[in-house]
């Protein structure tokens, strides 16, 4: 086992128990994720926090162990989901005040991808859409949003939705 893991320094044995040494150097891609979110969270600079977000963004790559069917995977699974969400909702406004809507647009439907009954990215998606003049465009996406709520939920789109569909 110590030559799989790259080692015979890579695996101790102490206290009748076998562990990871914790002199190892080890790359977690989730660590990695959730360093460069807690990084932006405190940056200051926008065009640093944009550069964080998108590495972030560029590192999650799917679901957190979507093999394994246990409560503790489900609840890491379901945190690393909601980081990314964020991670996208927030890119997406840096790119809306840069009116870069089209990219905007794109980090919004992916976010309503992953979270598909949240009113905030929907609002977003018909801001962007009406931002690059597609009113067309906007309006039947508004029309198809509150159908599938509407047979899915049985409830309306939240007032600030209706609100902006209304004076599209």
């Amino acid at each position: 086992m110590r030559n799989a893991l790259g080692g015979k320094n890579m695996i101790e044995f102490k206290d009748n128990l076998y562990r990871i040494n914790p002199q190892v150097q080890l790359y977690s891609d989730v660590q990695q994720f959730e360093s460069l979110v807690g990084r932006a969270q405190k940056c200051n600079s926008q065009t640093e926090r944009r550069t964080l977000l998108r590495q972030a963004a560029e590192l999650y790559q799917g679901e957190y162990v979507n093999d394994i069917d246990m409560a503790w995977a489900d609840i890491r699974r379901s945190e690393l989901r909601a980081q990314y969400v964020a991670v996208l909702a927030a890119l997406g406004e840096i790119e809306f005040a840069k009116q870069n809507h089209v990219e905007a647009l794109a980090l919004y439907e992916r976010a309503i991808a992953l979270d598909t009954f949240q009113d905030t990215f929907h609002l977003q998606k018909l801001k962007c859409l009406a931002a690059m003049g597609n009113l067309n465009a906007a309006r039947q996406y508004y029309l198809a949003y509150t159908e599938m709520l509407q047979s899915e939920l049985h409830v309306a789109p939240g007032s600030e939705l209706q609100e902006f569909y209304e004076n599209l």
